[in-house]
């Protein structure tokens, strides 16, 4: 009966009926904890229908703007000559080039005039990915030595993804919304107000109140999505029926299922369980390591992708497609060294890695944990919103502790994707290791604590403290 309710709770039930449902207790509270992190009364989407559309700046504020920013970083002689340019350009080629923006953005209201531009941008460019586009963001230690255990970690931080994933995928994942003074308008009132309002007006409802609802198109993609490389353009793919996550360890690929059809979380003992038996596979370090193929140029990456699924590889690209999201098992130890956190979660030696994944939450031995994301798909809010949420839930609310013992009782439930490599593949290979680990070799990386100033000294001079560090890449790059 239980699993009848949850199957019409899955598939049938408006955003607004799960809220109900889960705070009248009419589904079992201890089903209801496990299976979702958030429980909003404001449905997740609720204000996307009612979004301000991202307005075309007027070509002279444009041209004020541009000039404004280059005025404290160039000598008069240099400036004087941007000017002259600036002012060629407004009076010339500037007036037919905003016209046709202002056509173009007429003839897509339903999408930003930036999107396809933004999509455009990231899929033809033909450099490698890692390093050049893929972020990464590192998480905090958990404070609990006993908790930064590799497989305990990767466990908690497994299920507290599935947990903001089924939140998400339900529409009861709390709305993301920039509240200008949260006291006032982070409350219970607020979300009364702004949930019984229709989706056409929530969003004017909400500025009333001096909250500022943001887009959340892109939090979708944030699963089941990979970037597959393509001939001078790639293209992102979704397949929402995957139930399986992809593991990385030692350079095999493994492909594990961590939800049942219904999108029930496994229980935290069967993920611990199957998580263990891919720590504990004794097969040797993967000579020919098909993830480093991830970090090449994409055309050639996009021809050999090709010949891979020629060669009865075909099966295996797609669960890893398919997957919820990637998982990176390291056997390195990083301990607090940034040098070697940086180094190995922003770019690693490629052979554990799948850069194509929309995110890739990686682990190191001794616990440490970062998410790196492919870029192409959307920006860091979604991702710094997740990453926020899963290393929050994971220590308040996890699941899977010292004493959990790993039980399964199914059987093959870990699947190692073998590769059919040809000569010609592991050649290449051979050569992608030897190409990557001189880019990685070929990037500077250093750091500096300065504590003198932070945004709590901003904002008491008034200042924004996301224009002063700004500020201070452009200063950084012009030197």
């Amino acid at each position: 009966m239980l699993r009848q309710k949850v199957d019409l709770l899955a598939y049938h039930q408006s955003p607004q009926a799960i809220y109900k449902l889960i705070k009248n207790k009419l589904i079992p509270e201890e089903y209801a904890s496990y299976q979702f992190m958030q429980h909003s009364k404001i449905p997740t989407m609720h204000f996307q229908k009612s979004l301000p559309r991202l307005p075309i700046p007027k070509m002279e504020l444009t041209c004020e703007r541009y000039l404004a920013a280059h005025k404290p970083l160039l000598i008069d002689e240099a400036y004087r000559k941007t000017e002259s340019n600036v002012n060629q350009f407004k009076n010339t080629s500037g007036k037919q080039l905003q016209g046709m923006l202002k056509d173009y953005d007429k003839a897509n209201k339903n999408s930003s005039y930036i999107s396809e531009f933004w999509f455009d941008y990231y899929l033809r460019d033909r450099k490698p990915i890692p390093i050049n586009y893929n972020p990464v963001l590192v998480m905090h230690k958990d404070e609990r030595p006993e908790y930064m255990d590799q497989l305990i970690r990767t466990s908690n931080l497994i299920i507290s993804s599935l947990r903001f994933y089924n939140s998400l995928r339900t529409g009861i994942l709390e709305p993301e919304v920039f509240h200008i003074n949260p006291k006032k308008s982070d409350t219970e009132r607020f979300r009364s107000i702004c949930s019984a309002l229709p989706p056409s007006m929530s969003w004017y409802g909400a500025y009333l109140m001096n909250a500022y609802p943001l887009d959340m198109s892109q939090y979708p993609n944030l699963f089941h999505t990979t970037r597959i490389p393509e001939t001078d353009k790639d293209r992102l793919f979704t397949n929402r029926n995957g139930r399986h996550i992809t593991v990385q360890h030692k350079g095999h690929i493994y492909a594990i299922r961590v939800l049942c059809d219904n999108h029930d979380i496994l229980p935290p003992e069967q993920i611990l369980a199957r998580l263990k038996l891919i720590l504990e596979d004794d097969i040797p370090e993967c000579e020919y390591p098909i993830g480093i193929l991830t970090t090449l140029e994409r055309n050639k990456w996009a021809t050999l992708r090709h010949e891979l699924a020629e060669d009865m590889n075909e099966q295996s690209l797609k669960l890893i497609d398919s997957a919820l999201f990637n998982v990176c098992l390291d056997s390195e130890e990083l301990k607090d060294d940034p040098y070697k956190l940086i180094r190995n979660f922003l770019h690693g030696d490629g052979g554990n890695r799948w850069f194509d994944k929309s995110i890739s939450l990686q682990v190191s031995k001794d616990g440490q944990a970062a998410v790196n994301f492919e870029h192409a798909w959307g920006d860091g809010v979604a991702v710094l919103r997740y990453v926020q949420d899963i290393y929050k839930d994971s220590k308040e609310m996890p699941y899977v502790h010292p004493d959990t013992k790993p039980f399964d009782d199914e059987k093959d439930v870990v699947v190692r994707l073998e590769m059919n490599l040809s000569d010609k593949m592991k050649n290449c290979i051979k050569e992608a290791k030897t190409e990557y680990a001189k880019a990685c070799k070929a990037l500077d990386i250093d750091y500096l604590i300065f504590d003198r100033i932070g945004k709590n000294v901003c904002k008491k001079q008034a200042f924004s403290p996301d224009a002063v560090m700004q500020l201070g890449f452009q200063v950084n790059i012009t030197i």
